[in-house]
């Protein structure tokens, strides 16, 4: 009995100690909860920023370089000078191998059109997401490429289905002729327009270089003088009159037409020689806004000019190939198109990093002579 009765704590018996005790344990307790939590905490904050380093780390090393599928080609740029690249197939099979030129670019043409394509950097391993390349069918790839505007007058960039910006040039007039006379001033007018398109210095903002536009704009039309792909201001690389350069042709007609000072969203195309063969090779893609052409001064074909009765024509035309093997390089003080310089010495980023691919433009000369 004794020991029962000594069990519970009697009335007016002391519970202070106890009290101070339990006091102690859960006190301790408490720290080593919030220890831990801290530490959690802890490790919990280095966790998270070690992915988000790693997913910098991943962007960054993403972003290195740019590859893009086109028509019949791969280009990449943002490479370092001398990188070597190859292009693989959806299997991992290499297709070729290639080094950067000192812009760090480098174009990988005559591909077969395919999907899940993928560039590979030898020195790191790094590889490009899957890329497309395309046929030489004129349908778009996407038509709201077509929704973009350009300047409704003077210099600016057009871009075409593989995301090369072309250097174009928008001269309106400044009144068509007996505008005046039928509609006020006020209301917003819509011109007939005309499209230069060629490898010569058009989108030069001092005026086309070898172009026709003062007389156009003395007629009564608004004229877009553009420079092709691997010309002055203009990215890609230059190869004269290959496919993806007519397809070129027809994206700009087809951007062109949409604008919204274009009368009835229809266009026509004029120049003379190089600007009038241009349109031979794009009126032959039917673009659905071209509604008619002025060729001036064109050729047949380009064996005959090359080798008339079988003689190579070191007279015309390979001087003229000379100029536009001249023309192609990157602008600079000494090579390409000087305006395309002076526009990069002005500021124009743009046309600074349109320079990019302009190394990897075609030997002309070596394919005269093949």
């Amino acid at each position: 009995m004794g020991d029962v009765l000594e069990g519970p704590m009697r009335p007016g018996a002391d519970r202070s100690s106890d009290s101070r005790a339990c006091g102690r344990h859960g006190a301790g307790a408490r720290l080593l909860v919030a220890s831990a939590l801290r530490r959690r905490a802890r490790i919990g904050a280095t966790t998270t920023l070690a992915v988000i380093a790693a997913l910098l780390l991943t962007a960054s090393v993403a972003s290195a370089f740019n590859a893009q599928g086109s028509v019949e080609q791969v280009y990449v740029t943002g490479l370092e000078p001398s990188a070597q690249m190859s292009l693989l197939q959806s299997n991992g099979t290499t297709v070729s191998t290639q080094t950067a030129d000192s812009l760090g670019g480098l174009l990988f043409r005559h591909v077969a059109a395919g999907q899940e394509y993928r560039v590979k950097l030898s020195s790191t391993g790094e590889e490009s997401g899957p890329l497309t390349v395309h046929t030489q069918a004129a349908r778009a790839w996407d038509t709201s490429i077509y929704k973009q505007s350009i300047p409704t007058s003077g210099y600016g960039y057009l871009t075409t289905r593989d995301g090369t910006q072309l250097a174009v040039d928008v001269h309106l007039p400044g009144a068509p002729p007996g505008l005046s006379a039928f509609a006020p001033a006020s209301k917003k007018v819509a011109y007939p327009t005309l499209i230069e398109y060629a490898g010569y210095g058009y989108a030069n903002p001092a005026g086309p270089e070898s172009g026709l536009a003062t007389l156009a704009n003395l007629m009564g039309f608004a004229v877009v003088d553009v420079n092709m792909r691997g010309t002055g201001c203009s990215g890609g690389a230059f190869d004269y009159f290959e496919p993806l350069e007519n397809l070129d042709a027809y994206d700009v007609i087809e951007t062109v037409a949409a604008q919204p000072w274009v009368l009835h969203h229809k266009v026509g195309m004029f120049g003379i020689s190089y600007g009038g063969i241009s349109q031979l090779f794009a009126a032959q893609l039917r673009p659905p806004a071209l509604e008619a052409i002025a060729p001036l001064s064109v050729v047949d074909a380009t064996a005959t000019t090359l080798y008339p009765g079988g003689v190579l024509n070191t007279g015309f035309a390979v001087r003229w190939a000379e100029e536009r093997q001249f023309d192609a390089l990157p602008a600079g003080p000494a090579e390409g198109e000087h305006w395309a310089y002076e526009q990069i010495q002005n500021g124009d980023q743009a046309c600074a990093a349109n320079q990019d691919l302009h190394g990897e433009a075609t030997n002309l000369l070596t394919e005269i002579k093949e």
